[in-house]
């Protein structure tokens, strides 16, 4: 997944025509210590279609393309809170579930694998997404599945790193007038404000309960 780098009121999940857009003109990453660079161009990101995404509890030993609109897609049957489907005579349970707000599903595709492991490897955008269906064999998907843990954690570290303001009593003596709180998380480490302070600051609490 790629993070929208937009300001939160100017952003989507999606932009213009239902795309996703992004600033960036390429990416840089390193999969492992001993693999090679592998160089992203984003180039092409405004005009890549968005893709309908399955991941099946298998491995399936093919590497191209498979008529799933017409075999798959038409035989999933849509319950009161779950999909099912079966599978070469396996009953699949699915849910379709969204990628974190701010984010962009990338498709990749790898044309030619370089010789060695030291090259330069480059992958293309093929398509985009910003849901997709995740299956288990037999039984629903639950929020303590990996793939639904991982999609949380975004959220999750935004939440603990962003600034909140809580309205609650200061500690005497210094609570004649009120105050605030400024809780930065996640140690909750704390200052307070109120009129007549002046230069003098608060004490910091350890632990603040909401």
């Amino acid at each position: 997944m790629h993070r929208d780098s937009r300001p939160r009121a100017a952003r989507g999940a999606l932009g213009e025509g239902g795309r996703p857009q992004l600033s960036s003109a390429c990416l840089w990453s390193k999969m492992s210590e001993s693999s090679s660079p592998i160089r992203l161009d984003l180039s092409s990101l405004r005009g890549a279609p968005q893709d309908v995404l399955h991941l099946l509890p298998c491995e399936v030993e093919h590497n191209g393309s498979a008529p799933v609109d017409r075999y798959f897609t038409p035989a999933i049957r849509q319950g009161s809170q779950e999909k099912s489907v079966s599978f070469r005579g396996r009953s699949l349970k699915g849910q379709e579930v969204m990628v974190p707000q701010g984010y962009v599903g990338l498709v990749l595709k790898e044309d030619q694998r370089p010789c060695t492991e030291e090259e330069e490897r480059t992958v293309r955008l093929k398509s985009t997404f910003g849901t997709l269906t995740v299956w288990n064999l037999e039984r629903a998907p639950s929020a303590d599945d990996g793939l639904l843990l991982a999609l949380n954690w975004p959220g999750i570290a935004e939440a603990v790193s962003t600034d909140v303001l809580l309205s609650c009593p200061l500690p005497p003596p210094q609570n004649s007038e009120g105050g605030w709180w400024r809780v930065l998380g996640p140690g909750l480490a704390a200052t307070a404000t109120t009129k007549g302070w002046g230069a003098r600051s608060p004490p910091i609490p350890q632990r603040l309960a909401y």
